[in-house]
């Protein structure tokens, strides 16, 4: 049986977040967090430069709306 690993990147801008849905994803062996942000250029720089399979986003963060983004 292969196992699958799901690229994924978190995004926050309140340290408490990004903790939590790191702890959350740290429990799982089926996803590998590749990349952390705490602004929605942040999150537009990491989408086009790594391409994560899923993406955890905070909707209210400084910078580029996460909306304009996907």
């Amino acid at each position: 049986m292969s196992s699958t690993v799901i690229s994924v990147l978190i995004a926050d801008d309140e340290q408490h977040g990004l903790k939590r849905l790191r702890d959350l994803l740290d429990m799982d062996d089926r996803f590998s967090i590749i990349a952390e942000a705490t602004n929605g250029d942040e999150v537009f720089s990491v989408i086009e430069s790594k391409s994560p399979d899923v993406a955890f986003l905070d909707i209210n963060m400084p910078g580029k709306s996460v909306f304009s983004i996907v």
